[in-house]
């Protein structure tokens, strides 16, 4: 494919490129500085966070996202754009394909300016992904297992809490209060307690170095700088970490009691599995210092934070993105075998993770497929590139232990049959039959219903998930 692949998590406080092929590609700040009256680009990221507060009458250095969404059009539309050139060249004959990251929260005129914001900025094609789905998936956890599973996200513009189960969330919730309002509280408690105007940067700089959801056993201490509220004159006084811990304690209580709200919700059998396994939390405010500890002790269940919180979620949107654009439509062979998963083509699919290997050569046991199945997108591959022995699909659904595969859905798969004498519904039935109660490898992709009018553009959001284990 001559398109680029390309997977944005488009964070609040932060965004991650993916690019399919290099893993990760740039991570700035949510910042967009612009000129104030022709509206032209100064600088993104980095450069201008560091702009903040610090900009002429002329420039409006911002962040265009805020609580998880967009807040300005056209300063994202632009942010966008400058990624997308960053990641193709300025210069580039085939547009990317793109997959956006966004809260599960968020409503359906939200997604929607996402989307056109994606398309406006030079993509050729625009996904969205759910972010507790996607953390998951960057967690490591198993999310196809019938079990239940909960994780927390918490980024800079809003926490959502989700429980998974069997590629799917079952329950969850979210509410747009994170890492961003830490900041204010931080920043409302100085003025109220000392009388000192501080600015975001220097709020987020108390965060996250004496920062504490609990109070320390050796207390810490830290100059801070600001303004003075009475005389207007410069001021620096010492900041205590019992103190922060004292400020950030209500907004904090608030993202707790959304993963309260999702552990009430959630069915008793998924509730057991949560009690054993516990909440994995992910993004960028999960690191804040005892937070997982603060957790632990007010919903009572145990809490632990991922591995690399803030880069597992970019990275799997980025994973999908690509599967989602190759695999989806020219998937070619799938052997329902009981000792093979056989991804025949193209062979040469890799991904950072898989050690540069190709799909195929992986030949893991089938544990389960899910009820959007992969098989389903078998029917939009072309002719010449499907398997040409019908049998595999039959003998290798016998070996599964699964059912038999409906009338007319080996020759439809093999090219045989122009068209199928059966429903995405019953390859669906077919192809979850088996069970296993370990899988090491679940492969599946949603699909819409009606497969012969697969838009991308019209919402479509990628909701199971693509997992292999060697």
């Amino acid at each position: 494919m001559l398109s680029k692949r390309i997977g944005i998590d488009l964070g609040t406080a932060n965004c991650l490129v993916w690019l399919n092929g290099k893993g990760i590609v740039m991570n700035e700040p949510t910042v967009v500085a612009i000129t104030s009256d022709d509206g032209r680009v100064v600088a993104v990221g980095n450069e201008a966070k560091e702009m903040l507060g610090r900009t002429p009458g002329n420039i409006v250095a911002s962040r265009p996202m805020r609580d998880g969404v967009i807040a300005d059009y056209r300063v994202t539309e632009a942010m966008l754009s400058y990624f997308i050139q960053q990641v193709s060249g300025r210069v580039f004959l085939f547009k990317p394909e793109v997959m956006i990251c966004v809260p599960a929260g968020v409503t359906q005129v939200e997604r929607r300016a996402v989307l056109d914001a994606t398309l406006s900025a030079g993509a050729k094609v625009a996904y969205l992904i759910d972010e507790p789905l996607a953390a998951a998936i960057g967690a490591k956890i198993p999310i196809a297992a019938p079990s239940g599973n909960m994780i927390i996200d918490i980024g800079g513009g809003s926490a959502e809490a989700a429980v998974i189960s069997l590629g799917g969330v079952v329950v969850h919730k979210s509410v747009r209060v994170a890492g961003n309002k830490i900041d204010e509280a931080i920043s409302a408690f100085m003025r109220r307690r000392h009388n000192l105007l501080i600015g975001e940067t220097t709020s987020e700089g108390v965060k996250l170095k004496i920062g504490s959801a609990t109070v320390l056993d050796q207390e810490e201490t830290m100059e801070v700088k600001g303004r003075d509220t009475i005389t207007g004159l410069p001021r620096a006084i010492a900041v205590s970490s019992t103190e922060v811990t004292e400020a950030i304690r209500p907004t904090l209580l608030q993202i707790i009691g959304a993963a309260k709200g999702v552990l009430e919700e959630t069915p008793p059998e998924l509730a057991s599995d949560i009690i054993d396994k516990g909440i994995v939390m992910s993004g960028g405010t999960s690191l804040l210092r005892n937070l997982d500890r603060f957790m632990t002790d007010l919903t009572g269940v145990p809490c632990h934070v991922a591995e690399e919180p803030l880069k597992n979620e970019s990275f799997w949107v980025g994973f999908w993105c690509y599967f989602s654009s190759t695999v989806a439509p020219a998937v070619v062979s799938l052997a329902l075998a009981s000792s093979e998963f056989a991804l025949l083509a193209p062979s040469s699919i890799t991904a950072p993770g898989f050690s540069d290997r190709s799909l195929a050569s992986f030949k893991p046991k089938l544990g389960l497929i899910s009820r959007k199945a992969l098989i389903t997108a078998i029917l939009l591959a072309p002719a010449s590139l499907r398997t040409t022995s019908k049998e595999v699909f039959s003998s290798a659904s016998e070996a599964a232990g699964a059912t038999p595969l409906p009338e007319g859905a080996a020759a439809a798969m093999t090219g045989e049959a122009e068209t199928p004498n059966f429903s995405s519904r019953d390859l669906t039935r077919s192809a979850s039959s088996r069970t296993d109660s370990s899988p090491t490898c679940f492969i599946s992709l949603s699909v819409l219903s009606d497969i012969n009018n697969f838009t991308p553009y019209s919402g479509f959001t990628l909701a199971d998930c693509i997992q292999c284990t060697d």
